[in-house]
């Protein structure tokens, strides 16, 4: 038995032997990489280029390629061991690399992560795997010390073969009790452990802790989704995928997945961390406090679960475990080996153990420490695995990716291990009994119910495992990076019109960038920012000294900075009077500033902040702020704020060719963005087949950087004749793209596209397409049957506003018209049911007073909004958008008669909440609006239940376009503005980084969320905007366990905070809960309104006409006496 260990390994076991039946036996740590110990096989990196030649070679971050080669350990190639089997052998290739983190307070910090290769393990037909990831003083001792103990101990177990998860669960525990005892000093430190054991055709996994294993499954049917772990949206995949060049080393065993279908990831284990809920609810039993160091700070409220059940919105801070009496241990796991201290509070080492069958869909396994798994999901791990032919180059090329997205958001790396094994042979044998389908027998925790409970936790039907989210990796929330600059709306400008121009500030010293850092840590503004915004924003903060009874802020007054306290106190004071009224309290002195609520402390340990909606958007100050003694002020003004924000790289150039590439006319600028999102980088080099004549098609690709020549053959499978050049693209050309057709079907490629010189290029495959959009065909097959049916509509409607009850209705003043009942009233506008001369049905008014939007400065954003929507509605290609038929003035109020007879407001339905299917009926109608104005480029951000009406007959109508903006094409889509209701507002639009059609989806989801619930998902109406937001940015929500499954995931999906994973409309018009919906019948106005919705309609309006009749002059009825140039031609 041969044994490749570190320094805490024992020495030795004898001489490494690889042939069939025989033992081989590998453990190691990052740190021994390169050396050879007594009785070890020998392994040692000799060429740098080696470890460095895949996805990532030239990405180095602040180490030198030399200094990354010393902290790599693993194997030197590919290992190949024979399984003997009764249904026939098969063969394991399999390779393993660790490589030690960065620390950069701690260069020479050992790597704590370790790992086992074990084969002919007791048996010929039983091999082992395993990573054991350190923490802690002692972590590396820790994960040694369990890696030996397990393994004995299960090689010794009685009953390893009859019974591996007996054996399994009783090796774990008594390789914690002798931890316990042991020399090592685990207190407080410890390990988490993943172990892969392969038996015949069977493998058993045991997890404790947040490590992973990871099995490819092969599914011909090309399913879209991925259970447990499948498809970058179920793990939280960050946007664009890593990129990677593609392997050119020799293939030593064949594709490592190859053969026909789709490729998914199941894993086989779950993290075990506070983010579970069973595994939080179970600590906190066992008396522990779940607070994230925030929390644990003051720094936010300890009362709330601010992470939410997923870890993308943790910005580095997840959920820990601490003592009741104390700041320790502050475990951000529920389960390792060792962490004597952390076992009073629930930490055990019972692992939840699975148990698999192998099959011929299965190609390869993966199992990787959580240096892995913090940026990369399952998926996208599977993915890039079955690029390579070599589990040595996939190995590699995962750790390298790992280590890349962790400098690219970090300023340090975690221990990265990572093992690949790729099965070869298990196609099953004539006659053989074996089912073709995986089996999953048993997955279990013996303490509890396991969410891998057989009963509860697995599919019967597909063997799989239900759709349990796997944690969600963390990733880069920099999406100004590639939004354009939107100069109309944004308020980078000054006040005057004149771009703003960053003042000239003393350089900030390293401690007082630290002291900013800490004081916007907890900020959601501040928690989206790259390093590089927010050192620039850092930089643009103004240092200012204030002395005693200076006023900072002025209740009413419009603020423009926010403000960091960098020592002194100052009082935060309240007059009630002024909260109405601007200009109160705005003059004089200080004396009648009011009350004061609060005082703010600023000393080397507490540097508070306030004054941050100002960051967001010219909005009066709530109440003044005065410092009381001699101190010192961080102040950022907003312009620079937003500049900063705005001051990104684009992908217009992108965005420009995915609109001119014909089968992909029918998406939407939404569908564009995210579909650009999406798109992996991939290299070839001089001379290398990107596309070879006559093969299956599957990936579309657009040239990045460089050139690419196109050629055929008469005879693609002739390799003697000599290719004929056809056509030649360039990165530079107007249409820099080829193999789009692949995203449509299987046909064989026509040419062969060959590399001139180096090539970058962005591609993507139709699997991911339609995992993130869904079918092409379809989408094409949609877009056209819905301009048809527009078109049809259009015409229908155009001959009934020629009718004479319509057109009677052209010249009529506002005198003559009846009010009837009041729908809902702005400051500016009120829209109202009325009765017109010769008009059987009531129609719809909306009054705009002169002198209030005069008043308000608000005339141009009048007027953009009437051009808007008149130019929607006059296309008549939507039943939600009503055409007006009069558009008259007076003295006093501009007028447009709808021709629709609005009831009410959505929300005047909702006095208490409705069923699932009248939700149901709305929010489809939504979604049919809401896909017109996309189509039209338009962002609406006007889903708000206090906007959006109901006519008479029940159905949906969207007259308030106030928010409404269609961006173009040289905003890509986008819009910095942040307006809207401040309940719906998604996270981007108050991050502020810019935002597109999807943040309509998420307004979505708030709505369904109310119309079920009678409640906000994030705060009741009134309560304070910045806990509010901090709420959406958190996502700091329950849905009632109470609802059906669908709803609860359709919210879920809705509610998503990365706009890039949040569902798509064409995703959600196929989601489960319409299920049954006849779209073109609810678009047409043909489906019938539901009973509930019907009889509350009726209800409300009997309410409305009993109290309004006499009510219509609802906003400012002065006569308007000034210019009206700004209205002519409109009115």
């Amino acid at each position: 038995m041969g044994c490749l260990q570190s320094k805490e390994a024992r020495p030795g076991l004898g001489h490494q032997h690889t042939g069939k039946g025989l033992s081989l036996s590998l453990v190691g740590n990052g740190h021994s990489a390169g050396q050879t110990h007594p009785g070890a096989g020998v392994f040692r990196v000799d060429s740098p280029a080696d470890l460095l030649s895949s996805p990532s070679g030239s990405f180095s971050g602040p180490l030198t390629k030399k200094e990354i080669v010393s902290r790599i350990t693993g194997s030197s190639e590919t290992q190949r061991y024979e399984v003997p089997s009764e249904a026939g052998s098969y063969s394991l290739e399999y390779a393993y690399i660790s490589q030690r983190g960065y620390y950069p307070e701690s260069l020479h910090k050992k790597n704590q992560d370790t790992y086992c290769v074990q084969t002919a393990f007791r048996s010929p037909d039983c091999c082992l795997f395993g990573v054991f990831d350190g923490h802690g003083e002692n972590g590396t001792p820790c994960a040694a010390f369990a890696r030996d103990r397990i393994t004995e101990l299960l090689k010794a177990h009685r009953s390893l073969t009859s019974d591996p998860e007996e054996a399994y669960r009783d090796a774990f525990l008594e390789a914690n009790k002798m931890l316990h005892r042991a020399y090592v000093d685990d207190s407080m430190s410890g390990t988490t452990a993943i172990t892969v054991m392969v038996q015949g055709r069977f493998i058993y996994v045991a997890n404790v802790g947040d490590s992973r294993a990871v099995v490819a499954e092969r599914t011909l049917g090309g399913a879209n989704g991925h259970p447990n772990g499948g498809g970058a949206e179920a793990n939280g995949a960050a946007g664009r995928s890593p990129s990677f060049s593609r392997s050119s080393g020799s293939a030593t065993c064949g594709k490592i997945a190859n053969g026909a279908g789709r490729l998914r990831a199941l894993d086989l284990s779950h993290d075990q961390t506070p983010f579970r809920r069973d595994e939080c609810e179970r600590v906190k039993k066992c008396g522990a406090r779940v607070l994230t160091l925030d929390q644990l700070e003051g720094l936010k409220d300890p009362t709330v679960e601010c992470w939410g059940e997923v870890e993308d919105e943790d910005d580095g801070d997840p959920p820990r475990l601490w003592a009741t009496d104390g700041l320790y241990p502050g475990t951000a796991f529920t389960r390792s080996i060792g962490d004597m201290v952390a076992e009073k509070i629930g930490v055990i080492a019972e692992p939840e153990v699975l148990v698999r069958e192998l099959t011929p869909a299965n190609p390869f396994i993966i199992i990787a420490s959580d240096g892995v798994w913090e940026f990369l999901p399952s998926q996208m791990v599977v993915d890039m695995v079955a690029k390579y032919d070599d589990p040595q180059e996939a190995a590699r090329a995962v750790v390298q990716e790992s280590y890349r997205l962790w400098l690219q958001y970090e300023t340090r790396t975690d221990d990265i291990t990572c093992i690949v094994i790729a099965l070869k042979g298990l196609d099953m044998e004539v006659g053989a009994e074996a089912m073709p389908s995986p089996q999953v027998l048993r997955a279990r925790s013996r303490s509890r119910k396991s969410i891998f409970d057989a009963d509860e936790g697995f599919n019967s039907d597909s063997g799989s495992p239900k759709a349990v989210e796997q944690r969600r990796v963390r990733r880069s929330l920099s999406r100004a990076k590639r939004k354009a600059i939107e100069a109309i709306m944004s308020s980078a400008g000054a006040d005057d019109g004149e771009p703003f121009v960053p003042p000239k500030l003393p350089p900030k010293t390293q401690l007082e960038r630290v002291q900013i850092d800490e004081a916007v840590r907890s900020n959601f503004l501040f928690a989206h920012l790259t390093e590089e915004q927010r050192n620039r924003i850092f930089d643009l903060m103004e240092k200012r000294t204030v002395s005693p009874g200076e006023l900072i802020i002025r209740q009413g007054e419009h603020g423009e900075h926010f403000y960091i306290a960098g020592s002194g106190r100052y009082d935060v004071l309240l007059h009630p009077e002024s909260l109405d009224s601007p200009s109160k309290g705005s003059g004089g002195g200080n004396n009648d500033l009011g009350d004061t609520v609060h005082t703010y402390f600023a000393n080397d340990d507490m540097k508070p902040c306030f004054g941050e909606l100002a960051l967001m958007y010219n909005k009066p100050r709530a109440a003044s702020v005065v410092a009381r003694e001699r101190g010192e002020l961080w102040a950022l003004d907003r312009r620079a704020f937003r500049t900063v924000l705005m001051k990104a790289s684009s992908n217009r150039e992108l965005l420009k060719t995915l609109r001119n590439v014909e089968v992909l006319k029918a998406l939407t600028a939404g569908e564009l963005q995210r579909l650009a999102d999406v798109m992996a980088e991939e290299s070839y080099a001089a001379g290398e087949h990107i596309i070879r004549q006559g093969e299956i098609g599957e990936r579309f690709f657009i040239i990045k950087e460089g050139k690419v020549v196109c050629t055929v053959r008469e005879d693609p499978a002739d390799e003697q004749e000599e290719p004929r050049v056809v056509l030649r693209l360039a990165a530079t050309d107007l249409d820099p793209y080829f193999g789009e057709r692949a995203l449509l079907n299987d046909a064989p490629r026509a040419a062969n596209v060959v590399a001139s010189g180096a090539v970058k290029l962005l591609h993507i495959g139709r699997g991911t397409f339609e995992d993130v959009l869904g079918p092409l065909q379809h989408i094409i097959d949609s877009n056209r049957q819905r301009r048809e049916t527009q078109a049809r509509r259009a015409s229908e409607s155009r001959r009934a506003l020629k009718r004479p009850s319509v057109t009677g209705v052209a010249s009529v003043r506002r005198d003559q018209v009846k009010w009837l009942s009041h729908c809902y009233t702005t400051r500016t506008t009120s829209v109202g049911l009325v009765r017109v001369p010769r008009k059987k049905d009531p129609m719809t008014l909306i009054m705009s007073s002169k002198s209030a939007v005069s008043a308000l400065g608000a005339q141009e954003a009048l007027v953009r909004e009437v051009s808007l929507y008149r130019e929607l509605s006059s296309s008549l290609a939507s039943r939600f958008v009503p055409p007006s038929v009069s558009n008259f003035s007076d003295s006093q109020y501009l007028c447009s008669l709808i021709n629709c007879s609005a009831a009410c407001t959505l929300d005047d339905l909702l006095f208490e909440p409705v069923a699932e299917h009248t939700a149901r009926y709305y929010i489809a109608s939504v979604l049919c609006l809401l896909e017109f104005l996309h189509r039209e480029g338009v962002v609406f951000r006007g889903v708000c239940a206090d906007t959006l009406l109901v006519d008479t007959g029940g159905h949906l109508q969207a007259l308030d376009f106030r928010f409404a903006k269609r961006p173009g094409d040289a905003a890509e889509g986008r819009t910095f503005t942040l307006c809207g209701a401040p309940d719906y507002l998604a996270p981007e639009v108050i991050n502020g980084g810019g935002h597109g059609a999807a943040a309509d989806m998420w307004s979505l989801g708030v709505l369904l969320f109310l119309m079920l619930s009678g409640d906000l998902p994030f705060g009741a109406h009134g309560e304070d905007e910045m806990k509010v937001y901090n709420r959406i940015v958190a996502r700091d929500f329950r849905t009632p366990t109470t609802w059906s499954t669908a709803v609860i995931d359709l919210i879920d999906r809705l509610l998503t905070t990365d706009e890039r994973e949040r569902i798509t409309l064409h995703q959600a018009k196929a989601h489960a809960f319409f299920k049954g919906m006849d779209w073109d019948a609810l678009d047409g106005f043909r489906s019938s309104v539901p009973a509930e919705a019907a009889d509350r309609v009726e209800r409300v309006i009997e309410a409305k006409q009993a109290n309004d009749a006499q009510n219509e002059d609802l906003v400012g009825a002065d006569d308007y006496s000034g210019d009206e140039a700004w209205f002519a031609g409109l009115w």
